[in-house]
């Protein structure tokens, strides 16, 4: 199925039958301009398979909030931020102030707009923001 997903959510939880269950070779099927989006568990994906396909996709488009564990935590950093097609903010659960959850939709509204508009989006988050 995954060769005919314009769209793929990953929610899964983690567990030795998930562990990078989405990896490079599963993710080479899937169909141009898919959209990836993992709101489940950072470690579901390969970290290096899921980079290596964006570099070499620039079609498809990969969006996270939450990312792989690294000594013993969640890690925002990755070299993922270094590409056009990867979004990602932190994963916080909703948390925040009004002003920041504001500001949040009003962005995301303007990038789905750029995207209808002009099949353009800007990844708007930045790593130094947060680490």
């Amino acid at each position: 199925m995954i060769s005919r997903a314009n769209v793929i959510v990953d929610a899964l939880p983690l567990n030795k039958y998930t562990f990078k269950i989405l990896n490079y070779d599963l993710l080479k099927l899937v169909p141009k301009e898919c959209i990836i989006v993992n709101i489940g568990r950072g470690d579901t994906i390969d970290e290096e398979g899921i980079y290596k396909l964006l570099k070499e996709r620039p079609d498809v488009r990969f969006a996270t909030d939450v990312f792989w564990i690294k000594n013993g935590y969640e890690d925002l950093e990755t070299k993922l931020w270094e590409l056009e097609n990867f979004i990602g903010t932190p994963h916080t659960a909703g948390g925040g102030n009004e002003e920041l959850l504001k500001n949040a939709i009003i962005e995301a509204v303007k990038n789905v707009k750029m995207y209808l508009d002009k099949g353009e989006t800007k990844n708007l988050v930045k790593i130094e923001d947060y680490v």
